[in-house]
């Protein structure tokens, strides 16, 4: 890859930031994703993809910024294409090469800044990838890493858009365009739009053969509908018949579609709307695969609620599940339990035989606590050995007890964890209210005081939350 070096690389990036054809259009669904997904995953407040132009950068997508661009000379971004790696400040505010500047100073008050650079079809860095935070903080190398992975989906969203503007410009002569066609590298397609042909498969290239498994003989003469999802049929469908009154001129849709093999993978189609000289209509379809995004965007969406060593709900999912389940009293649900558990001298396991042993002790005991409950409850982790069990629609106060109590037979027996085999039991305490106004928060701390009740009272035991935590928590 290129960075900018002399005025002649210069000229060349900014050709090539050119050739993308996205600098000054409307927002796009498609970055907006990616930026709204980094952002939840890093969790900062502010990500951007951002296009440096000669003397200004402009954001085409922003999350948590109102400036629509800013100088180039006052840019982060700016330092950032210089080079071919991930840029990170840590701290703006004692660096010596930002400190003063006013985007530090002032709003949008950048004080972390990280961004990987964004490469256009001829190589050059045309802008940057970046999230930006108003506090100090590191970035590890993991997260350097997951920033690049974000980074390569928004250059392939870059070059998508930009071998689609090239596609609308192949129609200038019917040579040009079956050379360009049958030889393109992404899946392509004319599809049918006249009334009698609405669907219909006119042609396919070599690459989408590649993708699909069917060859031509097998495709064409269909309807493009064979080859999509049923559940996916209707908003496709709804696209082609617009487009064949005239009333789309281009269709993007993402879609699963099904290959010869019987497999589903997830595609994106955009087509456009074109009238020959003798007034048919059908439309120029490219079709590339997006399995991998989409695996990697539900990833992600997944580690962003599920604690990544056990796979249990983190904080930010179990609040969720709490908070639907005291809903769930409105509707006459009966009492909502939260059991918050640790285990007994679990600091003593790490100490003697190692963390990967504490690790593998946490990722067992996960299981069986997970093993424990109902399909309606939900079992997380808050960190370290600590658990909480959300358990709506109970009973009673004997219900709650009776979790507590399966907890505890969970683990008679003994785990093994590489050098040793060990014997946990767990300390907990419980909190239990019918009050669907109560305050999640405070029901969880009530569960916690409990806890440490418990722990208090010798261990291997759960204690009931007070009834006076219980009166405050109900109002």
């Amino acid at each position: 890859m290129q960075p900018p070096g002399d005025a002649q690389d210069e000229d060349d990036r900014l050709a090539d930031l050119v050739d993308l054809g996205l600098l000054d259009t409307a927002p796009e669904k498609r970055f907006d994703d990616i930026t709204r997904l980094a952002s939840r995953t890093f969790q900062v407040p502010v990500a951007l993809v951002s296009l440096v132009d000669r003397d200004r950068q402009w954001f085409k997508s922003r999350v948590g910024m109102e400036l629509t661009e800013t100088g180039r000379d006052v840019s982060f971004c700016g330092h950032a294409i210089l080079g071919d790696e991930v840029f990170v400040v840590e701290d703006a505010t004692n660096d010596s090469r930002f400190a003063d500047n006013p985007l530090v100073t002032g709003t949008p008050r950048i004080v972390f800044y990280a961004s990987v650079p964004l490469h256009g079809s001829g190589g050059h860095n045309v802008g940057t990838l970046c999230i930006i935070d108003h506090e100090p903080r590191t970035f590890s190398a993991d997260d350097r890493s997951t920033l690049r992975d974000f980074g390569h989906l928004v250059e392939r969203e870059m070059v998508t858009e930009e071998t689609t503007s090239a596609l609308a410009l192949l129609k200038r002569t019917e040579a040009r365009y079956q050379a360009s066609f049958a030889q393109a590298p992404i899946g392509m397609a004319m599809v049918g739009l006249s009334d009698e042909k609405l669907g219909e498969i006119l042609e396919i290239n070599e690459a989408l053969v590649e993708l699909t498994g069917y060859r031509p003989d097998d495709a064409v003469g269909r309807s493009a509908q064979d080859f999509v999802h049923e559940d996916d049929i209707g908003a496709l469908l709804q696209g082609a018949a617009a487009a064949s009154q005239g009333q789309l001129e281009q269709l993007d849709r993402e879609v699963r579609m099904v290959r010869a093999d019987g497999k589903e993978i997830w595609v994106r189609i955009r087509s456009r709307r074109v009238e020959d000289d003798t007034g048919d209509r059908y439309g120029i379809v490219h079709i590339t695969d997006i399995s991998e995004r989409k695996r990697f965007e539900a990833e992600l969406a997944r580690l962003a609620l599920h604690d990544p060593l056990t796979g249990l709900a983190n904080r930010r999912l179990l609040m969720e599940r709490l908070r639907f389940a005291l809903a769930g009293l409105s509707r006459g649900d009966g009492p909502v339990a939260v059991l918050y558990v640790d285990f007994d001298h679990f600091k003593a396991v790490n100490d003697t035989y190692g963390h990967e042993a504490g690790d593998t002790l946490i990722v067992e005991a996960a299981s069986r606590l997970a093993g424990t409950v109902r399909t309606i409850d939900t079992a997380g982790r808050f960190g370290g050995d600590e658990f909480v069990l959300v358990c709506p629609d109970l009973a009673g106060l004997d219900a709650a007890k009776g979790v507590a109590d399966r907890l505890s037979e969970a683990f008679t027996k003994p785990i093994d964890v590489g050098p040793a085999e060990v014997t946990l039991t767990l300390s907990g305490g419980i909190a239990l209210t019918d009050d669907q106004n109560a305050d999640p928060a405070r029901l969880l701390s009530a569960a916690d005081e409990a806890l440490y009740k418990a722990k208090r009272a010798g261990r291997n035991r759960f204690e009931l939350a007070e009834r006076g935590s219980l009166r405050e928590l109900e109002g």
